[in-house]
C-alpha cells in the first residue's frame, strides 16, 4: 500500500503519515518551478525506510518553466514546450529513484477538437517514449474528470497507449475521476495490462473530492476484483494528501485494515 507524499508541504512529516498508515512507497508531487533536489528527495525517502514508487508531472501550469502543460493541444509550438517540460521530469524522477511519471492527456477542451487533440497527443507520447525508455521510466496517462477532450475516459486512452506502442508508455487510473465518468470497475478492465500505476481516492460520483476510501460511493470490492481478473500487480496509490495532512487522527487501526483489504493483504494483528 502506498500513499502520496507532496514535496512543496513538510515532506518529514508526510512521510510519517505514510509510516503510520502501513505504506512503502510514496508519490512525489513537486513544485517543479522550485527546481527541487531529485538526490536530497531520494535520500529523505530512503531514511524514513519508504521508496519513491512515482511522482505527477507538469500539467497545467504546474510546470518547470512558468509556462503551460498541454500535451494534446494542437500548436506545435506549445505541444513542443510541453514535451520538453515531461521529459525534464522524466530525466528528474530517474534521479529520484522512482518508477511512475503520471502525465495528464490534456486539459479543458472542446470536443470538437477531439481528433486534432488526440494527434496531437499520440505525437507527444511517441517523442517522449525513448527519453522513458531509456532512463527507466514509465510514462503513465491519467483518465481524467469531464472535459477533456480525449482524456477522460480509459477506454481513449487505453487506445492511444496502444497506437504509440511503446514498452515505457502506459496508463494511471484514478478511482475518483472513473467514478464521476463511469464506475471504477469497468474503467479497470478498459485499462487492463496497460494499467501500471493507480490514484485512489473516493467521491460521491460528482465532485473530486479526494475522500479516503470508503466515505464515498465506489464500490471498493467490485475494484478490487476487477484488478484481480487484469492481473494488476502495482502501486495502489492513496491519493488522499489534504486530508491525511489536516486530520491525523483519520489514521487508525481502522483505516489500516481498510486500505490493506483494499490491496488484498490480511489485517495486521497489531498497530504501531
Amino acid at each position: 500500500m502506498v500513499v502520496c507524499g507532496y514535496e512543496q508541504h513538510a515532506l518529514p512529516a508526510q512521510l510519517e503519515v505514510v509510516r503510520r498508515l502501513g505504506g512503502t512507497h510514496v508519490e512525489l508531487y513537486p513544485k517543479w518551478a522550485n527546481n527541487p533536489d531529485a538526490r536530497a528527495i531520494r535520500r529523505q525517502v530512503a531514511d524514513a525506510s519508504l521508496e519513491v514508487w512515482s511522482a505527477h508531472g507538469p500539467w497545467g501550469v504546474e510546470t518547470w518553466s512558468g509556462g503551460r502543460v498541454d500535451l494534446a493541444t494542437p500548436d506545435d509550438d506549445e505541444r513542443r514546450d510541453a514535451v520538453s517540460d515531461i521529459r525534464q521530469a522524466i530525466e528528474w524522477l530517474a534521479a529520484a529513484g522512482g518508477r511512475c511519471l503520471v502525465v495528464h492527456p490534456g486539459v479543458l477542451s472542446d470536443p470538437a477538437d477531439f481528433d486534432r487533440r488526440r494527434v496531437a497527443l499520440v505525437q507527444s507520447l511517441i517523442e517522449l517514449a525513448p527519453v522513458a525508455a531509456a532512463c527507466n521510466i514509465f510514462v503513465c496517462v491519467e483518465n481524467l474528470p469531464r472535459g477533456s477532450f480525449p482524456g477522460s475516459f480509459t477506454a481513449d486512452n487505453a487506445g492511444i497507449v496502444r497506437e504509440v506502442a511503446a514498452s515505457h508508455v502506459s496508463l494511471c487510473l484514478d478511482t475518483g475521476h472513473a467514478n464521476i465518468m463511469a464506475d471504477v470497475a469497468s474503467e479497470a478492465r478498459a485499462a487492463g495490462d496497460l494499467l501500471r500505476t493507480t490514484h485512489v481516492h473516493d467521491n460521491d460520483g460528482q465532485r473530486d473530492s479526494h475522500l479516503l476510501p470508503g466515505l464515498g460511493t465506489i464500490r471498493w470490492p467490485e475494484f478490487s476484483a476487477a484488478l484481480a481478473e487484469i492481473g494488476y500487480a502495482g502501486a495502489i496509490m492513496i491519493e488522499c494528501p489534504r486530508t491525511l495532512r489536516e486530520h491525523p487522527e483519520f489514521v487508525t487501526a481502522e483505516l489500516r485494515d481498510r486500505l490493506a483489504a483494499l490491496c488484498g493483504r490480511p489485517k495486521t494483528p497489531t498497530s504501531p
